[in-house]
């Protein structure tokens, strides 16, 4: 009769442990940065995203605090709107700016926030519209190649017409 108890005793044991370390899992997973009731879903309208792409990082001061979960073309008004999550509980003000940057030179491109200093902080589901598009490599050399020749001018015109055009057009032969 005593083996009979022992096993009855050793087997409702066994259960209240297993139902214990079950509970504490579940309470490990619910404070975990990473589960799904902390993340905070974000939108931010850019004219180009050019190299962005799904899973890419979202950063804040070069610390990964979320990942790009889509890439849409906004139909109304034809911009690119990304979604991303947040997998930190932040508090992002509604002037917080958005860009796309690259990473390095060799590799992709990464999101990344430049908090504001506005008292009204964002919530999920709001959009970020100061927003920086990448500038790509033709761009650049375009802005490179046709700022050299205007020192004076605000606006980058020459005020003699073409022949800025012309002057540009040898430099760059």
């Amino acid at each position: 009769m005593m083996n009979r108890k022992n096993g009855v005793i050793e087997s409702i044991l066994g259960i209240l442990i297993l139902a214990l370390v079950g509970i504490s899992l579940g309470m490990l997973y619910q404070r975990h940065p990473l589960h799904t009731s902390h993340h905070m879903l974000l939108k931010a309208e850019f004219e180009s995203v050019d190299g962005l792409m799904e899973g890419s990082p979202v950063k804040i001061a070069g610390v990964i605090v979320g990942t790009v979960k889509s890439i849409r073309l906004n139909p109304k008004n034809y911009a690119a709107l990304v979604t991303f999550s947040l997998a930190l509980p932040l508090r992002l003000s509604k002037d917080t700016m958005a860009a796309v940057v690259s990473e390095s030179l060799l590799s992709g491109k990464v999101m990344i926030l430049s908090p504001g200093e506005d008292e009204a902080a964002l919530v999920s589901g709001d959009t970020i519209f100061n927003t920086q598009s990448p500038m790509n490599l033709e761009q650049l050399l375009q802005k490179f190649l046709f700022s050299g020749g205007d020192h004076g001018d605000k606006e980058g015109k020459d005020h003699k017409g073409s022949e800025n055009v012309d002057r540009i057009h040898w430099r760059t032969l």
